[in-house]
């Protein structure tokens, strides 16, 4: 990887995070939220949120910002809590949530506009204390191709087009020739 930009809310967590990647010269460290990142649109190939969305008070903003921040083709995955009943834990580590149900997480992804959303439920450790994990992932779509002789999507198709254009051509005309006369609904005038 070429680049590498990590987003943390904590000044802890991000001088925690300096003094382990001091020999990594290609990773960016950045403090903000996951509800507003501070990335440009469309900069990422790829998106990760690690066992972070449980921590979030609006998670549908922060998928939204993986939507926003990839570029078209670009992966976002997520791996979080599956949603479990242990209060003790959730407050232990800081959550506003106990995690996620399968469709809720996948229904995030979709509405962040990824395409081919997936989530899982991974198969926890014999030695894992905590609850399940998920894994959930989509793509950002290309953008759709428009039609080269209409760029702005309308219903002329590009058969119409040329068909239009070679009648200009032919008979040496800016326009195609009118059939009636616009204000007055009469056939146009013979040529003199």
């Amino acid at each position: 990887m070429s680049k590498v930009i990590a987003v943390d809310l904590s000044p802890e967590m991000l001088a925690a995070a300096r003094e382990r990647l001091a020999a990594c010269p290609n990773v960016e460290l950045r403090q903000g939220a996951l509800e507003a990142l501070p990335v440009e649109d469309a900069a990422c190939d790829a998106a990760l949120i690690l066992l972070a969305l449980t921590h979030v008070e609006e998670p549908a903003r922060a998928t939204a910002e993986l939507g926003r921040i990839l570029k078209p083709g670009g992966r976002a995955v997520v791996v979080d809590l599956l949603r479990h009943d242990r209060d003790d834990f959730r407050r232990r580590l800081g959550a506003l949530r106990n995690g996620f149900e399968p469709d809720e997480l996948t229904r995030l992804l979709a509405r962040a506009g990824l395409e081919d959303v997936s989530c899982e439920t991974l198969p926890p450790a014999a030695e894992a204390k905590g609850p399940a994990l998920l894994l959930a992932s989509g793509t950002k779509p290309q953008p759709k191709k428009c039609d080269a002789e209409n760029p702005k999507g309308g219903k002329r198709s590009a058969r119409v087009a040329r068909e239009s254009r070679g009648r200009t051509l032919q008979r040496g005309m800016s326009a195609p020739p009118r059939t009636r006369n616009r204000a007055t609904g009469a056939p146009p005038a013979p040529p003199r």
